[in-house]
């Protein structure tokens, strides 16, 4: 019944405009890429206030899932444990004591 409404230029007044619903996919992907929550803020404000009203829930429920998806896929790069640098400290020995005046 939908398809048939939107295949005759009808729209539902529950689904919102296409512009709104690409806002939100677009801040759904840059919460999920850098995992943060800040990104609602922003775009809400960005968005102002007619279209910040309709796109409200939706985009705090979109970035909210997306963050939770990415950080049950895979841990935050600035949350990973560091490699070993056991290869690098000895060669910054050799380089301080040859660096180091008497």
């Amino acid at each position: 019944m939908v398809s048939c409404l939107l295949a005759r230029g009808v729209r539902p007044l529950w689904l919102p405009p296409p512009n709104d619903l690409a806002l939100v996919g677009a801040a759904a992907f840059a919460s999920g890429v850098t995992r943060a929550l800040s990104t609602i803020v922003i775009v809400f404000e960005l968005a102002g206030s007619d279209a910040g009203a309709r796109v409200a829930l939706p985009l705090g429920v979109a970035c909210l899932a997306a963050v939770f998806v990415g950080e049950a896929f895979n841990t935050n790069v600035c949350l990973r444990p560091r490699p070993s640098t056991r290869l690098i400290l000895p060669l910054h020995a050799v380089v301080k004591r040859r660096c180091s005046y008497p």
